[in-house]
């Protein structure tokens, strides 16, 4: 073989194992969209209360190594919610974006920390003083969308039917916090007391059973295996007096 035909082998090998390369990162680039897209959302519930050991400002974290694709919120209060990106002020005078009351948001950005916060004047003359608010983090890039919150609308107190609170006291025997519900679209679960709770899920809660929400801020997102679950939850606390924050969307 002549140099000259020697160097045109190489240049075309170089070609191929290059072309090879390309091909097997868009496999990975193809394989890692699919993955992500079959991950289902995490959901939060943010309660902004100016009572006890309430809060008008709420950064999601601890900042995580995998942004999250797009952000959805859920305004379920009267007020506005004020929404920031990593390490942006959610506050009116930093120019922050404003959810309305009553309204949903899907925005397409990448966001390793969130926050979001309300105004306390404002917080001050809303129902009960408070204002219920679900982040969604999705991890992968969904469309834009924009409209009133299920059973509300922007500039509206929310109707009662969006959103079904059953927080109150556990106690130390079993008891029903939610029954099934066909139409359940998502429910919240936080340990707002300083001992443990557990949830029995279509059957009788057992101390040591079940799931377990932790004191001081142990929580569940309602989900098994990425499901809502649409059936009965009880619950039964380690002490009387105990106190859980729960409810379920509509």
């Amino acid at each position: 073989m002549s140099t000259l035909d020697r160097d045109v082998a190489l240049e075309h090998l170089a070609h191929t194992q290059t072309a090879a390369e390309h091909a097997r990162d868009a496999s990975t680039g193809l394989l890692e969209l699919v993955r992500t897209q079959e991950q289902a959302p995490s959901v939060e519930r943010i309660l902004f209360t100016l009572a006890g050991a309430g809060k008008t400002y709420h950064e999601d974290g601890p900042r995580v190594e995998e942004p999250t694709r797009s952000v959805g919120i859920i305004n379920l209060s009267s007020i506005p919610v004020y929404f920031g990106l990593d390490g942006g002020s959610p506050n009116q005078a930093a120019g922050a974006f404003p959810i309305g009351p009553g309204a949903t948001i899907v925005l397409p950005i990448t966001a390793v920390q969130i926050e979001l916060g309300v105004d306390p004047n404002q917080l001050a003359g809303a129902p009960n003083q408070q204002a219920l608010v679900f982040l969604i983090r999705f991890p992968s890039v969904q469309r834009l969308a924009a409209g009133p919150a299920q059973g509300g609308g922007a500039g509206a107190a929310v109707s009662s039917s969006a959103y079904n609170d059953v927080s109150g006291p556990i106690g130390i025997a079993s008891a029903q916090v939610l029954p099934a519900n066909a139409q359940r679209l998502g429910s919240s679960w936080e340990n707002d007391s300083a001992n443990l709770i557990y949830l029995g899920l279509g059957q009788a809660a057992v101390i040591g059973k079940g799931i377990r929400l932790a004191a001081a801020g142990g929580s569940w997102d309602g989900r098994l295996g990425g499901a809502t679950w649409r059936g009965t939850v009880n619950a039964i606390a380690a002490a009387a007096g105990s106190n859980l924050l729960a409810g379920e969307g509509m």
